[in-house]
């Protein structure tokens, strides 16, 4: 039957581009691949690497970062990641090569939920072996899920073993980096089945692989974690600028070169300078990685950091330079306190890394705080980062009217929250959310939608729009012109128009071996699982961006 997903959970959530539109949008070499089944081996490409013979000499480095997909039913997932290998191509003479591999059978915990903004780097490895490379083999324990409906079920997964095939396969080149981003869509990930089967949610993993030569297009800086084992004098003045980092978790071992303005915390949260730093700390830092698998860090703090996501109270209150804060429900920080920011040492950033000054923290903008809590009466959060977030207008859009600059949208907030206005200027990025662009006028009265507003403009403006994923799920009674479809739901007499767009990602699932197929593969009686957008005033047919040939 049709559904509409249970989205309202994460409404103030970050925008999230899906990994194949940014694939195809930037010319990344793109892979797309699920669950292999039994042994693995299932997975298929879209796009791969060119050159090389499998032959060159040398190591490379080799970095492994982890994406969400969207999952708003779901407070978390849990994923336990045990193993991550690349399968040599035939001519290689390496054997598998593990970039990540967990200490414990139970594996890494990984919240996908949790890297909706930024990646986190799962494991880094220096010395690959240089050649071609035909699979990426991931290997997961088990999955668990909080909140939704698969909310403490056990969640079965048919296959721990999941093969990732890129045609062509890629390459490591010798002296060089790789940057591999694997991005789960949990969405279409878990599937459910009827209340009261032992195996209701089956968790059959659809991902996204991006593979890019050099730095990984990150959509945020992101934070690492990790014990120095030595430290860095790189132009020889004895002074301290950057350490090397054995990530938590035995994820490998990361060379992190400070920026020449980057601001150091001590584990009190009070700045301090390099000279605190010392073999065997704990520290954390936020930054990016380089061409050459480098972490370039805009900031570092010793010791455990503490990540608040809550809403500025007030202004910064000089002399003091203090702001009250409000952390949202389910934070480990409970209760409004003072957050503290330290003149030239602490940063504010609006959205991922747009440095911004002390006076755009106000009254009710959102913000996630990285610091310290200082808990002798009264309390405080020593800041080190602050994050501002854009306000985000969610909700139906109940009305619409276009000009010549775009389109004005009436949104209709959930619980009965009156409607407000937001412009959508005509170049404002739009993707359906887990699944590519959607032109602007696909968004009209009936569309669920996620707005991120201009915080800088007069009136309600709108910076990215998220609009909202329906599904439809059934059998193909006919197939018309135009890549259209008659899909009948189960229990229902009569089918829904389904209207397969040109870039739609058509995948077979109906076997151990998964497949990309063509339009014209599809069949009269298939089983199909559509997700897009359903039928509305701006489209007679359910939009289909996402295609799953599955067994009924």
């Amino acid at each position: 039957m049709m559904t509409r997903r249970g989205i309202w959970a994460a409404t103030g959530r970050a925008l999230r581009y899906a990994a194949l539109s940014v694939a195809i949008l930037f010319g990344l070499a793109s892979i797309i691949a699920t669950s292999g089944g039994g042994g693995g081996g299932g997975g298929v490409g879209v796009t791969g690497t060119t050159g090389g013979t499998g032959t060159e000499g040398g190591t490379g480095t080799v970095a492994l970062l982890v994406g969400d997909g969207p999952a708003d039913d779901y407070d978390h997932i849990y994923v336990y990641v045990t193993k991550v290998s690349l399968i040599p191509a035939p001519g290689n003479a390496a054997g598998q090569v593990v970039i990540f591999q967990s200490p414990t059978p139970a594996g890494h915990k990984v919240d996908l939920l949790a890297y909706r903004d930024e990646d986190f780097l799962l494991g880094i490895r220096g010395d690959v072996p240089a050649g071609r490379y035909e699979k990426i083999r991931l290997e997961v324990a088990s999955v668990e899920a909080v909140g939704g409906p698969c909310d403490l079920e056990l969640i079965k997964l048919p296959s721990g073993k999941i093969d990732l095939n890129p045609r062509g396969g890629f390459e490591v080149r010798s002296g060089e980096s790789l940057a591999i981003r694997l991005d789960m869509d949990a969405n279409k990930s878990i599937n459910l089945h009827p209340a009261g089967n032992p195996d209701k949610c089956i968790f059959r993993p659809v991902v996204f692989v991006d593979i890019t030569p050099g730095a990984p297009l990150q959509r945020c800086p992101g934070n690492v974690t990790g014990t120095i084992t030595e430290l860095v004098d790189r132009d020889k003045d004895r002074t301290v600028d950057g350490f090397v980092l054995d990530l938590t978790g035995a994820r490998g071992r990361l060379t992190v070169w400070l920026e020449p303005d980057a601001p150091v915390f001590a584990a009190n949260g009070l700045p301090a300078t390099v000279a605190i730093l010392a073999k065997g700390q704990q520290v954390w830092a936020r930054g990016r990685l380089d061409v050459l698998g480098r972490f370039r860090a805009r900031v570092a703090v010793v010791g455990e950091v503490l990540t608040v996501d809550g809403t500025a109270q007030g202004p910064v209150q000089t002399p003091a330079n203090l702001f009250p804060f409000r952390p949202d429900a389910g934070q480990e920080l409970v209760g409004d306190t003072n957050v503290r920011l330290f003149q030239g040492d602490s940063l504010v950033f609006r959205g991922c890394d747009a440095e911004v000054g002390w006076d755009a923290i106000a009254s009710g903008v959102p913000a996630r705080v990285f610091g310290k809590l200082f808990t002798p009466s009264p309390s405080e959060l020593r800041a080190a980062v602050v994050l501002l977030r854009q306000v985000t207008i969610s909700g139906e859009v109940v009305g619409f009217a276009d000009s010549a600059e775009g389109r004005r949208l009436t949104v209709q907030p959930p619980g009965g929250v009156p409607t407000t206005e937001v412009f959508v200027p005509t170049d404002t990025p739009i993707v359906l959310e887990g699944d590519g662009r959607v032109p602007l006028d696909l968004v009209c009265t009936g569309t669920l939608v996620r707005v991120l507003v201009d915080p800088d403009a007069s009136q309600a403006t709108a910076t990215d729009v998220t609009v909202l994923t329906d599904s439809i799920e059934g059998m193909v009674t006919e197939i018309r012109g135009g890549r259209t479809l008659i899909v009948r739901p189960a229990g229902q007499d009569v089918g829904t128009a389904v209207h397969v767009r040109d870039a739609a990602t058509i995948l077979d699932q109906r076997s151990d071996n998964d497949a990309l197929m063509s339009f014209e593969q599809i069949k009269v009686g298939d089983h199909l699982k559509v997700f897009g957008l359903k039928p509305s005033s701006c489209n007679l047919a359910f939009e289909g961006f996402v295609v799953l040939v599955v067994t009924p």
